[in-house]
Formats: C-alpha cells, structure tokens, sequence
C-alpha cells in the first residue's frame, strides 16, 4: 500500500512539473514573438501565479479521481479526465477574466499552456505504460489476491494476463479445492502458473501488507466471505465481490438498496447532448486535415503498391457498419491477388499471401489510410470498434452485438492494444467499454495515444 501512495505522490509531482513547465514556456514564447509587448510581468508574480494556476489544476485533477484510477484500459479513463479536468478549468479561466486585465496573461497563454500541459501528462502516462510492457511490473504496480476458483476465475485470470501492462500482478489464488497452481495466459505468450497459497482459513499466512485489492469470487461459503471481508476490512485493502452471471453488460454497474436488501444495477447509458454533432464535426475536421497533409505520402504509398506486385492498388471489401449496415471499406492492398476476399485475416507477418510492401503498410498500420475517406462518407469513424465482416457479425452473439451500436473506427482501444495480434471478434472486451463509456473526451485521448504508438509498434 505505501508503494501505491509514493506512486501516487509521485504521478502528482510529475504533474505538477509538467503544467508548471507548460505555463512557464508558454509564457516565454508569447514574449519571444512579441504577440503584446505591452504586456509584462515581475518575475516574482509571473512564478507565484503559474505555481497557483499548476497547484489548483493538480489538485482539481485528485478532485475529478485521476490519481485513484490505475490500470484502466491503456490509460484510456485517465486520459479522458486529464482532457476534460483541463479543458473545463480553460473555459473556466477565461470566464472569470472576461473583461481583459493588464494583470492577466494573454487568453493565448492559457492556450498553449493546455496543450502542452495535456501533452505532457498524457505522453507521461504512456511512457509508464511503455515501461511495464518492457520491465514489468512497472511503476505504481498493484498486488492482486484472488479468493475462490471456478470457470469465471479463470476467465478473468486470462484477463488480468492481458491486461498485465496496466499495473495488475497476481499474487495468488486462495481456494479450499484446489491443491496447486492455476495455468494462465494472455492467449499469446505461453500459460504463466499462477500460484496457489492455501485454503481460505490461510489468509493470516498472507502478508496483507503487500495486497493492494482483493477479488472474492462466489464460489466459497458465507463464512468464508465474511472471513476475507474482515480481513480485508482490518488492513484497509479494497475488496471486491464478483457475481455470477455477471457480462460485460455490467460495466458502470453499481449497488443500491431496496427492500432491506442489496441489488445490482446498471444506469441506462446516454452519451452528453453534444456528441453526435460533435464526434461527426470531430471526425470530418481531422479527416480533411490528415488527407491534405498526408497527400504526399499517400501518392507515394499507391506509386508503391503499384509497382510491388501485380493488381490494384486498393483492396475493396465489404464491412458491417453501425446498425448492420454494409458498406465497402477501402485499404492499402497488402496481399497477392491470388488470396481469397473472404479468409481469416494473417495472424503475423509473415504470412505468405502478403506482399513484402504489404508487410511494411502493415506493421506501420499505413494500409488503413484510405479509410479516411469512408469517414468522410459517414461510413466509419475516427475512432471506434473495428469492422467485420458480414460471414463473422451473423454469428455474433447478442452481447457482440452490442458493437453494431456506435459506426466502426479507424483506430480504437483494441486496435492500439497487443491483444489486436488476435481476431477482433474475441476482444470484446476492448469495444465494450468504448460503446458503454464513448466521449468526445475518449476519442481525443484513444487518437493521442495512436500517435504514440504509430512509433511503438508492439501496442500497450
């Protein structure tokens, strides 16, 4: 628990460098080019006024619950309220000083200081990311215990498998059957043993000191719930409950009372007024942008595709849109024209029905450009789950359905992840939180990230 709280104390101090340093430069670089030369400020005032400003965006961040909230999906719930916490104290700032004051920077300052300081705390959180992936555990890492074992333990050992650079380590599995380690995996590298430290009764063998959460399963009996619980509840360790039953249909889900009795429930989930008009504006402004500046390349990449091998240039193919709809989606080809249109997607690179050009557009992810322009048509998105096709979406179950709900995407949570070396269609996970979480604030943070990971091609 002490290693969590110095992660913690450690993340805000970072923070409070980098929105300390991104008012300070910007600053600077409003007086470098001479946007107000009229306007100046004792050295004394400037520094004192950019440590309050980087004081209260800190702390108003801690209010909004970014320091309490690790391991969610590639920092995608951290990044979403380091957008909206920064954004909101800008619009804020700029209403108190309507009324221009010579003791007030320049609103350009404001400006340019949110986005550096979003720049700074978002490449942090990757960097940490990064850094788990390469040397685990990583830093602010959490101990995980886990009470009980049946099929759904192991689902959700699996789970914690792939979600492991997040800052999950399990430490063990306390269960009155078992009588040896648990085989895991994340479905890539080999099974991993997850240990087995006893029967429940041995939870005062465990160092608790060391547990930063506790996941009981409702396998054991009362007895022994009620045993873990107090355990938990004396050293202070969080501890969770795991119904049966209970699919990803559940996220946000929460408790409530009625009847003198607990039940668990789920809020019907409508994105804000603004987001529709928003997320299309959204995906129309940066469509536009990237094809104009990409333009070059993009001559370049059809000048290759054509001269690599023998046929088009772009591979046509029909996708299942938002609501069932088909529409024919556009790539970069990667592959000989011998290949089927219809076949399981390559699992690696060196599939032979992949052109050598193909490899690279691949590994660079440069075939999915043309998909801009299915956003221009409204077709696809900027951000959002990966189409299938139409053989695979009728089998979908009625929870994968869910996926038909919002319009596919170019990028997303899955698509930026390492599990994106598997079928799109066992990820459910990664697209069911975006159709049950989606923001504007979750695009912009789930395209910052893919412009990291564009240069770490390994995914988070």
């Amino acid at each position: 628990m002490a290693k969590t709280k110095i992660y913690k104390s450690l993340a805000m101090a970072v923070d409070l460098f980098f929105i300390l340093s991104s008012i300070l430069v910007a600053y600077a670089m409003y007086r470098a080019f001479n946007l107000d030369f009229q306007q100046r400020f004792q050295l004394e005032w400037l520094l004192l006024t950019a440590l309050a400003s980087a004081l209260a965006a800190v702390f108003y961040l801690d209010f909004l619950g970014l320091y309490d909230v690790i391991g969610s999906f590639l920092y995608a719930r951290e990044i979403q309220i380091i957008i909206k916490g920064l954004v909101t104290l800008f619009v804020l700032v700029n209403l108190l000083f309507v009324v221009k004051d010579p003791y007030v920077p320049s609103r350009l300052v404001f400006g340019l200081s949110l986005v550096f300081s979003i720049t700074g705390l978002v490449l942090f959180r990757l960097f940490v990311l990064i850094s788990r992936k390469k040397w685990p555990p990583g830093p602010g890492f959490r101990n995980i215990l886990i009470a009980g074992f049946n099929g759904n333990t192991k689902l959700f050992l699996n789970t914690l498998m792939r979600h492991k650079p997040h800052g999950y380590r399990i430490m063990g599995i306390l269960d009155n059957k078992l009588k040896g380690p648990v085989m895991a995996s994340d479905g890539m590298a080999p099974p991993a043993a997850v240990p087995w430290l006893g029967n429940v009764a041995d939870i005062i063998n465990v160092d608790l000191s060391l547990v930063h959460a506790l996941y009981i399963f409702p396998v054991l009996p009362a007895r022994d719930v009620t045993l873990l619980v107090a355990r938990a509840k004396a050293h202070n360790i969080p501890y969770y409950l795991l119904p049966e039953g209970m699919t990803n249909l559940f996220y946000n889900a929460y408790l409530r009372y009625g009847q003198s009795r607990p039940y668990i429930t789920r809020p019907v989930f409508r994105p804000a007024f603004y987001y529709r008009p928003g997320k299309r504006a959204f995906d129309l402004v940066l469509a536009l942008v990237l094809l104009i500046l990409l333009a070059p390349l993009l001559l370049l990449l059809v000048l290759c595709t054509k001269l690599s091998s023998p046929g088009p240039v772009f591979f046509m193919q029909k996708r299942v849109g938002k609501g069932g709809r088909q529409f024919t989606m556009f790539k970069f080809r990667t592959m000989y024209m011998d290949a089927r249109e219809y076949d399981i997607s390559p699992a690696h690179q060196s599939d032979p029905r992949i052109t050598p050009f193909g490899q690279f557009l691949r590994r660079t992810s440069l075939d999915e450009l043309p998909q801009l322009y299915n956003v221009l048509k409204g077709q696809m998105s900027i951000v959002g789950p990966r189409p299938e096709m139409p053989f695979i979406v009728a089998k979908y179950t009625e929870l994968e359905a869910f996926r038909l709900r919002v319009k596919p995407g170019i990028t997303g949570i899955w698509q930026i992840s390492a599990a994106r070396s598997g079928p799109i269609h066992e990820a459910i996970e990664y697209d069911l939180f975006y159709v049950f979480n989606r923001s504007l604030s979750l695009d912009v943070a789930i395209f910052l990230e893919t412009l990291v990971m564009l240069f770490y091609h390994k995914g988070y």
